[in-house]
């Protein structure tokens, strides 16, 4: 199995970079007002690209691409540490394509309709049709930027429930990522636009294989800033990178970020090909990219000394958002129940 990017592939993520650097740049947190970012202003922009039914069929708006570049750009997003209702927007084309509304996977593929994320705090799945219960949602539903569609995805089933024109009782709820508000909403018998219990472990994991993308990417990144300073700040007339004990933190964090990625890759080409190890490897990418987002974002603070610590610098946030990725689509104990309830590959 060839893990390494083709020429195209490459062009792609090249491609993917450079529009996020330009547009979401990482300045745009410590610059940011309040609890929110400017992300959804690219929204409209990311779906003239089509990246949101990238690999969906051409029919239906779709780029006809596979998994591959769907993590070529999740990662890339984690890089930027783009708001995961990236994620949501995605999946929420997927899902709406597999229960065959063909049209309403072209609305949101053409950016008509903005996705939020949403994590069932139940596990008991009540129907297929509607959806009861409470549901942590990571973004804004009613204020400056209302979302229109909720995907809530479990192993049980998927939901895409229409917020348009319903009164939905909010709460607040405390967020470790202050560029990333969360609110406790609960529904009661919300009909669902889409919905699917036959294809929910289907779109469960595919949730999982982004947000390790997006954690691979947010690994990666830390660890090349981690280097970068390194390299430039000095201590005793010598730079800091020079010192064994730092050489170490970012031979570790190189080594995760390589670990992590390898596997994601892996899995998203046994996903591509329906391979039944997708069924171990997919969680387990999800598992070790999130303690490689989590590890090397620590390592990066210890790195930038006191500094790290500041909210001047942008390391904090990607602590923050490494442990709000580490929750969505399975904690690690949730992964590990997954892992360990398959049949190991051979």
């Amino acid at each position: 199995m060839d893990l390494l990017p083709d020429s195209d592939q490459a062009a792609i993520a090249e491609t993917f970079r450079q529009f996020l650097e330009a547009e979401l740049p990482l300045q745009r947190l410590q610059n940011a007002t309040g609890n929110t970012t400017n992300d959804l202003d690219c929204w409209p922009d990311m779906a003239r690209l089509g990246w949101f039914g990238i690999a969906l069929e051409e029919n239906i708006g779709g780029a006809g691409l596979s998994a591959v570049e769907e993590i070529l750009l999740c990662i890339e997003a984690g890089k930027q540490l783009v708001c995961p209702t990236l994620i949501a927007t995605m999946l929420a084309a997927r899902l709406a394509a597999g229960t065959g509304d063909d049209t309403l996977a072209c609305r949101i593929i053409a950016g008509e309709h903005t996705i939020a994320l949403g994590m069932p705090l139940q596990s008991t799945l009540t129907s297929t049709d509607a959806y009861t219960g409470d549901v942590l949602l990571l973004g804004h539903i009613g204020e400056q930027r209302p979302c229109d569609y909720l995907l809530v995805a479990s192993q049980e089933a998927s939901w895409l429930l229409n917020l348009c024109g319903t009164e939905i009782p909010v709460h607040g709820h405390a967020s470790i990522d202050n560029r990333l508000p969360i609110q406790r909403i609960t529904l009661n018998h919300l009909p669902a636009e889409a919905s699917a219990a036959s294809s929910a472990v289907e779109i469960y994991r595919h949730g999982q294989l982004l947000s390790a993308a997006m954690a691979v990417g947010l690994a990666a990144r830390v660890k090349d800033l981690s280097v970068a300073y390194a390299s430039e700040r000095e201590q005793f007339g010598r730079p800091i990178g020079s010192f064994q004990s730092i050489k170490h933190y970012c031979a570790d964090m190189a080594l995760r970020c390589e670990a992590a990625l390898s596997l994601l890759t892996q899995a998203s080409l046994e996903l591509g090909e329906n391979s039944a190890a997708a069924n171990f490897d997919v969680p387990a990418a999800k598992l070790l990219a999130s303690d490689a987002a989590i590890q090397n974002a620590e390592h990066a603070i210890q790195i930038h000394g006191a500094m790290g610590f500041t909210r001047e610098m942008s390391i904090h946030h990607f602590l923050k958002r490494a442990h709000v990725l580490a929750s969505v689509f399975g904690d690690s104990r949730t992964l590990l129940e997954i892992i360990a309830a398959q049949p190991t590959p051979a």
